[in-house]
């Protein structure tokens, strides 16, 4: 798979059709409570105005999940069988272990996220729980699973890109084999590797940050229902979540991004080395070229460029805050 085939994954009939099936699943999974019947005086969790600001942002959510699950999995399948092409059976099973344990980690992480008000304010979640219809609490729980499982591949695909970029810098080394063969095609590596980087955080940052606005939402709804429980239920816990999902990209993203750097830098040396004085300004031109193509050079404008996404989560919880009155 070549870096303009993954243009294929985001077509505009492929995103309409897969936006239309996400907003369609939201409704499926709601159309019990459909036609509401509200009757005067009585309060009830779909009959008060949150609500559809609720039903509104999960439906987002499901257009963003319905169109990125496809292209998250196929490239980072595409990915990882890059990674193993030239590994005989032990290393490939090695490689498996290693992003299981990955899978592990992230999954025990989102539990710990998730269920932090249940293991801090027990007597909150069990005033929430007899709050929540039988039926949300299914949705909600249909709903975790599902964005896990279409982030899944990009923080995985992210932890992988680090993995074969860090392979890339024994074959600089070999400076005959290197000149000859691998020069253009180390080049056109990186470029592609730092593409699929990028959009694997576009996907995790959009669809992280549509967790905090969706919690507060829901607690919109339940304090509007029993309004003792915005004391006991902070908008300070969303909060905690946006910074949460915003380390967890910052701890995968960042190493990936250096790593890119750092062999981007090396394959600048090797080919246009500073070895004489004779040729000195024809070689730095060369070097900034190469740097500027394989974007080494760390600034504080190109980190906060390249990684700004990487606080979604954490700004739209906080943008959330200045609009949401505790």
């Amino acid at each position: 798979m070549k870096s303009q085939d993954f243009s294929r994954f985001f077509h505009p009939l492929y995103v309409l059709i897969t936006g239309v099936l996400g907003g369609g699943i939201v409704f499926s999974m709601f159309s019990p409570y459909f036609p509401l019947n509200c009757k005067d005086g009585v309060i009830t969790f779909f009959c008060v105005p949150e609500f559809f600001g609720m039903f509104f942002l999960m439906a987002i959510l499901w257009c963003m999940m319905t169109i990125f699950l496809v292209p998250g999995w196929g490239m980072l399948i595409w990915l990882f069988n890059r990674h193993v092409a030239e590994k005989d059976n032990p290393h490939r099973l090695q490689e498996m272990a290693q992003l299981l344990v990955v899978v592990t980690i992230i999954a025990v992480s989102s539990y710990i996220v998730f269920q932090s008000l249940n293991l801090f304010n027990p007597d909150t979640q069990r005033r929430i729980n007899a709050d929540l219809p039988n039926g949300v609490k299914l949705i909600t729980a249909i709903n975790s699973a599902c964005l896990f499982l279409v982030i899944l591949p990009n923080i995985l695909g992210m932890s992988l890109v680090n993995a074969v970029v860090r392979e890339i810098s024994p074959r600089i080394q070999d400076a005959d084999q290197f000149k000859t063969d691998l020069s253009f095609s180390l080049i056109n590596d990186l470029l592609t590797y730092r593409k699929v980087l990028q959009i694997f955080l576009v996907i995790s940052g959009a669809l992280l940050s549509m967790i905090p606005l969706i919690v507060v939402a829901l607690r919109s709804v339940l304090i509007t229902i029993d309004s003792q429980l915005g004391k006991i239920y902070p908008v300070s816990y969303v909060i905690f979540e946006g910074l949460i999902f915003t380390l967890l990209l910052l701890f995968i993203y960042v190493p990936a991004y250096l790593e890119l750097s750092i062999v981007g830098q090396q394959l600048r040396d090797a080919l246009y080395p500073l070895d004489s004085l004779d040729d000195l300004k024809d070689t730095l031109e060369k070097r900034k070229a190469l740097d500027n193509l394989l974007q080494t050079e760390i600034s504080l404008t190109s980190n906060l460029k390249s990684g700004i996404l990487t606080l979604g989560p954490l700004v739209s919880s906080l943008l959330v805050l200045l609009g949401i009155k505790t």
